[in-house]
């Protein structure tokens, strides 16, 4: 199913590859949002690492500039 909010999203380009055979060869990026018992929107951004299924990074913003996925990956 493809994103319904015209924000531009990238399709996995993993599909078709073998997977990880050990930590910190890949890491994978998602950025969803969350709705607030107060009604606002937050935007999380996490980097989890493909082999041990951890997430190495994380971030939340009231908006989604580039900065989320920058500092979450720090």
């Amino acid at each position: 199913m493809g994103s319904t909010h015209g924000q531009h999203y990238v399709p996995n380009l993993l599909l078709d590859k073998p997977l990880p055979t050990r930590n910190n060869q890949l890491w994978v990026i998602d950025i969803t949002h969350l709705l607030l018992a107060s009604g606002n929107w937050a935007y999380l951004c996490a980097f989890q690492d493909s082999f041990t299924r951890q997430v190495v990074g994380w971030h939340v913003m009231s908006t989604m500039p580039e900065e989320l996925i920058t500092i979450a990956l720090r």
